[in-house]
């Protein structure tokens, strides 16, 4: 169950999140519309207790802190102004260069660790703006030893789910010869999701 002092159940119209939290019954998940939670990757969780042992880190999540009440603000005013629509908003969120999250309102989490801000497209498109990308990939066959193509498909997939619309992309396999992954085009493409999952 949650630790969040003002905790309440999501009301079924409201914001549905997978959660164990909920514990059944009509309860869907637990949040508090009053505190905000921190989240970071677990590859920096390194100190006791999976805490980070980065001050910076630790410096971020203070000064994040103080955003807390402009987002509860901000919050409380998204629910006035979508309620006219019978919509209730989604979290007030931010997101630190650092790969620190912050988010309104408050909620557990099924599993921590896994969630970095700075692969999502919302942060990349924030920091770096629209970009043309080309990615090449080694697929000779020195890429089966070691797992090595596996690794390389990886993280070409990882850059490629960071990308939004407003991005080009061309990802460019060789080994004797080159060829562009996408079919049907020699340019590069726009980072539509359908052409994404072509990728």
């Amino acid at each position: 169950s949650s630790v969040f002092p003002n905790q309440q159940c999501m009301e079924p119209n409201e914001l549905v999140v997978k959660t164990g939290a909920g514990g059944g019954g009509t309860c869907n998940a637990l949040w508090d519309k009053t505190r905000s939670t921190v989240s970071i990757p677990s590859a920096l969780a390194q100190g006791e207790n999976d805490n980070p042992l980065d001050p910076e880190l630790i410096e971020t999540a203070c000064y994040t802190l103080l955003a807390e009440d402009y987002m509860r603000t901000k919050y409380e005013n998204d629910e006035i102004f979508w309620d006219s629509y019978n919509v209730q908003p989604s979290w007030t969120y931010f997101g630190a260069h650092n790969g620190l999250h912050r988010q309104l309102p408050a909620s557990a989490q099924e599993e921590c660790g896994n969630y970095d801000p700075r692969k999502r497209p919302w942060f990349v498109a924030a920091s770096s703006g629209p970009k043309d990308v080309v990615i090449l990939l080694d697929v000779s066959g020195s890429m089966s030893n070691h797992q090595r193509l596996d690794l390389a498909k990886k993280a070409a997939i990882t850059v490629v789910e960071t990308l939004t619309i407003s991005d080009r992309v061309a990802v460019i396999a060789f080994s004797d010869y080159a060829f562009q992954v996408h079919s049907g085009t020699d340019m590069l493409v726009r980072a539509t999701n359908e052409d994404k999952q072509i990728l």
